[in-house]
């Protein structure tokens, strides 16, 4: 019988082999965050200031196919109505208002 391993909430990043292009990234590898695939790539910097490197990280949900050259935005929520001028007054023929003062 084999063991079920749960991998919610891991991943790992392995050397990528960049081959000539120096765009490509350091390290590549998967991550499941809870329950969700997501690509990881990761460049290896050295800050302008000098000190010690670090991992700059892109990740992307491995279930979004993108084509070559275009960027998917995220959709956003529509932004709330704007109140009315002078704030909110309330309609003194409305008898739904069940606050007693």
């Amino acid at each position: 019988m084999s063991q079920q391993y749960d991998d919610t909430n891991t991943g790992a990043l392995f050397i990528n082999d960049k081959g000539e292009n120096d765009k490509r990234p350091d390290r590549k590898g998967k991550i499941n965050i809870e329950g969700v695939e997501y690509q990881i790539s990761g460049w290896l910097r050295t800050p302008k200031s000098g000190g010690a490197q670090f991992l700059s990280l892109k990740v992307e949900r491995a279930d979004k196919q993108q084509q070559p050259g275009r960027t998917v935005m995220p959709k956003t929520a529509t932004a709330p109505p704007t109140p009315p001028k002078g704030g909110y007054e309330p309609d003194p023929n409305d008898e739904t208002d069940d606050i007693p003062w």
